[in-house]
């Protein structure tokens, strides 16, 4: 909620994506190379990637990490792959079965060697409206869930925000910024009293 970490955010999103990824195929047969970026850039239209991408980039960096989950959503095109983006707090262990299971970290199945193997990812986010039993969910394999984040640690599972340890100076920054705007309007108003 810092408006100045939103502004960063935005224009280094800008910058790095862009108008999105572009393919370019150089096969020994141009025709064969053009008909499959002209695939792509449909697929890429339909299935709104750039913007998913966009939204994806900005929360990566905001909250540390990104889930896309594989959907046949658009199983009507040739390509019937798509993608779909969900929040990091829509993963999460159901009631208890951490308790339960050891290999369970927050929302994430394990394997011995420590790889993911299922992710439970409920139907809706936590803080929507919700039943009385609390959010449903599901356990959907590793292999159709591309989980974004940036591991600091050994046996790390789940990304820490990037911005994590600025918070205290953007704090610093927010009442340095008020404290100059008051002390500029106090200023401005006893110029124009006197």
């Amino acid at each position: 909620s810092n408006s100045w970490y939103s502004g960063l955010l935005r224009t280094a999103t800008n910058h790095v994506v862009g108008t999105g990824p572009r393919l370019q195929v150089l096969g020994t047969d141009r025709a064969v190379s053009a008909r499959v970026e002209a695939a792509w850039s449909r697929w890429v239209k339909a299935a709104r990637f750039v913007d998913q991408v966009r939204v994806a980039f900005e929360t990566y960096w905001r909250d540390g990490e990104v889930f896309f989950l594989r959907s046949s959503r658009l199983a009507h095109r040739p390509v019937p792959l798509d993608v779909v983006l969900i929040e990091a707090d829509q993963v999460f262990a159901p009631w208890g079965y951490d308790a339960i299971d050891a290999s369970i970290e927050d929302g994430v199945r394990i394997d011995t060697a420590g790889r993911a193997v299922e992710y439970y990812v409920a139907q809706q986010h936590p803080g929507d409206r919700v039943t009385f039993r609390g959010p449903t969910g599901q356990w959907r394999p590793a292999s159709e869930v591309i989980h974004v984040f940036r591991a600091d640690r050994p046996g790390q599972v789940r990304g820490l925000p990037r911005l994590m340890p600025a918070l205290p100076l953007f704090a610093i920054l927010r009442r340095h910024t008020l404290a100059t705007l008051f002390a500029d309007t106090l200023h401005r108003v006893g110029t124009r009293s006197t």
